[in-house]
């Protein structure tokens, strides 16, 4: 789907953090930055995290500096239980080279979340603290272990997105844009150098912010002010 580009000035924010999101892209983006990657050894991907309470415009500052740049946005869901690992790869791999990958909401898929100090599997652990009996199973339990196991096996895993995002067959190119309002509960290697290289925390509203929304809702549009000085004339 497609839609009229979204004016910058109309998502209230910090200028200093709006302009240093906006030039940090832009300078992503500028002919030869890939060839300085290239030099460096470094691949050539840009990630940022964009983080803060609902609704103080994360999404919005996505979509306004893409229509700025004329970039295409792709939507990536996480949560959906229809992507698998292979359909994951094929989508990234279909990705153009300039384009805003924007994952929202990163928080509230699973895959996403803190594993803590535990280096082992919940599988694992499952397995050892409740070991399977020697007796075999019924056929209403075979059938129930059948179901878990292939719900086990929908969707993706924290190891499979991190190997499209920045592993030996990821695309090089293209902008990584993900929104959260709790970001503490994401994985430390998902927010490593590399993967997210900037990271914009959102706050509530202020007086000065309220005034700003106010005045870019209420004030009186150019092609209005042309009207009233025509009006005027005659």
């Amino acid at each position: 789907m497609s839609r009229p580009p979204r004016p910058l000035d109309t998502v209230i924010l910090d200028d200093a953090q709006k302009q240093g999101f906006l030039a940090d892209i832009e300078d992503y983006l500028e002919k030869g930055t890939a060839e300085w990657y290239a030099e460096h050894g470094i691949p050539y991907r840009r990630g940022y995290l964009l983080s803060g309470p609902p609704g103080t415009g994360k999404s919005s500052l996505c979509f306004a500096v893409a229509g700025k740049l004329g970039l295409k946005i792709y939507l990536l869901n996480l949560s959906s239980r229809a992507l698998d690992e292979d359909n994951l790869y094929a989508l990234f791999s279909e990705l153009p080279r300039r384009c805003i990958l924007l994952v929202e909401d990163v928080d509230t898929s699973e895959i996403t979340h803190s594993r803590g100090q535990s280096i082992f599997p919940r599988s694992a652990k499952s397995k050892a603290s409740n070991p399977t009996p020697k007796t075999g199973n019924t056929p209403d339990e075979a059938g129930k272990n059948s179901l878990n196991e292939k719900t086990e096996r929908e969707g993706i895993t924290l190891s499979s997105l991190l190997n499209v995002l920045d592993g030996v067959a990821a695309s090089e190119g293209r902008i990584l844009v993900m929104t959260t309002n709790h970001p503490e509960k994401l994985d430390d290697a998902l927010l490593r150098a590399g993967r997210v290289d900037m990271q914009i925390e959102f706050r509530l509203a202020i007086s000065e912010d309220i005034e700003k929304l106010y005045k870019s809702i209420y004030s009186v549009s150019k092609e209005e002010r042309a009207r009233q000085s025509s009006r005027r004339e005659k």
